[in-house]
């Protein structure tokens, strides 16, 4: 094998595990975006569980507010909030996330209390706006709602929370084995290229260099040494060996004329 036709297949085999190794560091920078948007859903979903619970307790505050003192400016409030509806569209973007079944009935059981919870406030409001009446919010109803209304919110924010954790660390652990991956086929190639070339060395060229150099020796020394190895080779060692064959047969025509 000449070292042209070498160098093609070193070429070849070099591609082929440089292409692997590229692909398994895109690979890699996939998983990591991957995390980073699962990272940013986890925030996300974080925020807007947060919003529940501050629309829910501020209605409920001000509803308060309004039962205790009678003060309109905290029913303004009330109504002001209730307008804008922050609760409805946290808890529409929330339903457009990638949510399990059971996620879903969690906020679903929510929005039921929600709504019994506001049913309520808007029962009681409507008794305090009578003359000579002062309802309070404290019925057992209304405080199993708010607790509930908790308790619900807080279980579907954890159940998300560790989901959601447990899927960026699984997406970090593939990227950081793409990325060893990508590094042992690197180091792989390095040993390839090495094996390949000691091989050709020892092979193709210092074996018959040795051999061509011992029958030079016996040229030397006036030994009639035949045709040379090699001539015959198709690599670079051929051209040397017919010139050194030529010279072999040139110098026997003049030892034979002596």
């Amino acid at each position: 094998m000449s070292l042209d036709r070498l160098s093609k297949w070193l070429a070849a085999g070099m591609l082929v595990i440089g292409s692997l190794s590229l692909a398994s560091v895109w690979q890699a920078g996939q998983h990591y975006q991957q995390s980073l948007s699962l990272t940013q859903q986890r925030f996300e979903i974080t925020m807007l569980t947060s919003r529940l619970f501050t629309g829910s307790r501020q209605l409920s505050q001000f509803a308060r507010m309004y039962m205790n003192s009678g003060d309109e400016a905290y029913l303004e409030h009330y109504r002001q909030i209730r307008e804008a509806n922050d609760f409805g569209k946290a808890l529409d973007e929330l339903r457009t996330k990638q949510l399990l079944p059971l996620e879903l009935r969690l906020l679903r059981q929510a929005a039921e209390m929600n709504d019994f919870q506001v049913s309520i406030e808007q029962r009681v409001i409507a008794q305090r706006q009578l003359p000579d009446s002062r309802p309070r919010l404290e019925q057992e109803d209304y405080v199993y709602s708010e607790q509930e209304l908790a308790s619900l919110l807080e279980d579907f924010s954890e159940r998300v929370y560790t989901r959601k954790n447990l899927q960026v660390l699984e997406a970090n652990e593939r990227a950081v084995n793409s990325q060893a991956l990508a590094a042992v086929m690197l180091g792989c190639a390095v040993v390839y290229v090495a094996l390949v070339v000691m091989l050709f060395l020892r092979r193709r060229l210092l074996l018959p260099l040795r051999l061509l150099t011992e029958q030079t020796r016996r040229l030397q020394a006036g030994e009639d040494t035949g045709p040379l190895a090699y001539c015959r080779s198709g690599d670079e060692l051929g051209p040397l060996a017919v010139a050194l064959d030529a010279y072999r047969q040139v110098n026997q025509q003049i030892l034979s004329q002596q």
